[in-house]
């Protein structure tokens, strides 16, 4: 059976990582809930459009138009890579960058109507409400120390649980 210093050991533990935490949980939270909207944020913020209507069935564009038409957005850029979402069949993002090995971070992203070849927009995504909300969210403007952070954070929860 526990005692009573015990119990107030664990009571006193309990609130005060409760405490603590909860305001980081808090903010992951409020920073959290805009994410998920991150694509219709885009839209309604005029940072991209949605693709021309087409007949089912309309044949797409070649690959080599879309990348034709995304160089000509940027012409100084190489091309880094290309992606589909799912569930946007219609789009085709083109990462373009200095060179095919520059970091990540400085990618530039051309989103191509697969159907029409038109630009649907031209961003980063590190530019922008959605990418400062981002970088709050995953760690807080200090990088590895921000992850590390909020990763004591979630020990701290965890701890306030048990």
């Amino acid at each position: 059976m526990l005692k009573a210093a015990h119990i107030k050991r664990w009571y006193w533990l309990h609130t005060w990582t409760s405490l603590i935490c909860t305001l980081f949980m808090l903010m992951l939270c409020l920073t959290g809930l805009p994410l998920i909207f991150a694509h219709e944020l885009h839209h309604a913020l005029g940072e991209s459009r949605e693709p021309s209507e087409f007949p089912a069935g309309t044949p797409g564009q070649s690959l080599d138009r879309i990348v034709e038409v995304a160089l000509a957005e940027r012409p100084d850029k190489v091309i880094q890579f290309l992606f589909v979402e799912a569930g946007e069949e219609s789009v085709v993002n083109v990462g373009l960058n200095r060179s095919i090995d520059s970091p990540m971070e400085e990618t530039e992203f051309v989103q191509v109507d697969a159907r029409s070849a038109d630009v649907l927009g031209a961003n980063r995504f590190d530019e922008g409400i959605i990418a400062w909300l981002l970088k709050l969210h995953v760690d807080m403007f200090m990088g590895l120390y921000g992850k590390l952070f909020l990763g004591f954070m979630a020990f701290l929860l965890v701890l306030s649980l048990v």
